[in-house]
């Protein structure tokens, strides 16, 4: 405190004495074992005498009113309730554009540029949000505070696909890694919407990019989602979406990684769905994409034959497919490069290298 100055000499001396005494134990003391126990109760009788090294122990006195409203008023000031902010913000992304502030709260009436509900604000809201509800923990208090409605309202936003792909971001970032998170998106009924978006061709590409995002996030490691997701044809429609992605020029990289990433996983987790993938085009498709020019892409790929190859009709359309031979042609062109060209593919390279294992039968 502004004033006090520690006092010297005896005291403080002393104080330092029974300090260094007390962790002296804990460094073996001087019988010289090393691992011998600290004198914790020396410690706590240290450290009641001495708290500060300004004032005695017993010296305490009643905060008064005036301390403790400044002391709330300063840790009001250093914290963030983001409880509070997940609500103002749902109370924007509720309101219709054009909205006053005045009529949501008093705070977001000085909080919103225009004092007024627009398009940019709702976008900033939708991000924050996201960005948010990567806590799990605030995922998890969504729906107690209404969130869910208010993002379910937002995905069918098709007159703005910036608020409806900011409301995928949301449905993912609640279902990452949080099984609480995936039982209350599932509940929510959004996959039908999800899949709906990311085989419409017309649909804006950010939506469909997020769509993939939250749908990968919903069914990983989800059982109940997945069932769902078989019920949903999902399997298909996302393959029907790749090929549609494949064949567009130019090709939509971040779609196409993310759509082949989420089919990685499907894969490795039930073979259910390599047996199925089979029967689709998925096989031709990954063959096309390790030749092309996304080396991170043609990586995924590989590892998506590499798992359907495993399964004797998978296998099958892997022969039909020329699979073997594109993989032959690849690593080809892959010992003709030089310097960092060849770095980046190494990775890739070595991910064929397994795939031509499995599919010359080794």
């Amino acid at each position: 405190p502004r004033g006090r100055t520690r006092p010297a000499g005896g005291c403080a001396a002393e104080a330092q004495g029974q300090r260094v005494a007390c962790f002296a134990r804990d460094r073996g003391g001087s019988d010289g074992d090393s691992m011998a126990a600290p004198d914790w109760p020396g410690l706590l009788k240290w450290s009641t005498q001495y708290h500060d090294g300004t004032r005695p122990a017993t010296d305490f006195r009643t905060m008064s009113k005036e301390d403790r409203d400044f002391l709330e008023e300063a840790l009001k000031s250093v914290t963030i309730d983001e409880h509070h902010i997940m609500k103002q913000r749902l109370q924007v992304l509720a309101a219709d554009i054009g909205t006053p502030g005045e009529q949501l709260d008093k705070e977001l009436a000085e909080i919103l540029a225009e004092g007024k509900v627009t398009l940019l604000a709702k976008e900033d809201c939708v991000e924050e949000l996201s960005e948010l509800l990567e806590n799990v923990d605030h995922a998890n208090d969504l729906p107690k505070i209404g969130g869910i409605p208010v993002l379910l309202n937002l995905l069918q936003s098709t007159e703005h696909p910036s608020l409806a792909a900011g409301a995928a971001s949301c449905f993912a970032s609640i279902s990452q890694n949080n099984p609480t998170g995936q039982a209350c998106t599932l509940q929510s009924g959004c996959m039908p919407l999800l899949l709906g978006y990311i085989t419409d061709t017309s649909c804006d590409a950010r939506v469909r990019v997020k769509s993939v995002q939250a749908l990968s996030a919903l069914v990983r490691g989800c059982a109940p989602a997945q069932d769902q997701f078989i019920k949903e044809d999902g399997l298909q429609r996302l393959v029907v979406a790749l090929e549609g992605a494949v064949a567009q020029a130019p090709q939509d990289s971040r779609f196409v990684k993310k759509i082949v990433f989420f089919l990685q996983s499907l894969l490795l987790e039930r073979k259910l769905f390599r047996v199925a993938s089979a029967r689709t085009k998925l096989v031709q498709l990954c063959t096309a994409l390790i030749a092309g020019e996304d080396v991170e892409v043609a990586e995924i790929s590989g590892k998506v034959l590499q798992a359907i190859a495993h399964e004797p009709e998978g296998m099958a359309q892997a022969q039909e497919a020329g699979t073997l031979e594109a993989v032959k042609r690849v690593q080809e062109r892959v010992e003709m490069l030089a310097g960092e060209e060849k770095e980046l593919m190494e990775s890739c390279s070595q991910r064929l290298a397994s795939l031509r294992l499995v599919l010359e039968g080794k």
